[in-house]
């Protein structure tokens, strides 16, 4: 029997929320996201608290 597999194009904050809810309603879901970039978002809020840190140790 082949497991089932999520896939994700684009690993933007919509992409990951995505995820997040496919891994709340499947726990074992193999999830596969793609992005051309090279970073993944995670969490909206934690990008803004890192951004603000940044900013306040110049290194923005």
């Amino acid at each position: 029997m082949t497991r089932e597999r999520f896939v994700i194009i684009g690993a933007d904050a919509a992409g990951m929320s995505a995820a997040s809810e496919a891994r709340r309603a499947d726990p074992v879901l193999e999830i596969v996201a793609y992005d051309r970039g090279g970073f993944v978002s995670y969490s909206q809020c934690g990008l803004e608290r890192d951004g603000h840190r940044a900013a306040r140790h110049g290194n923005r």
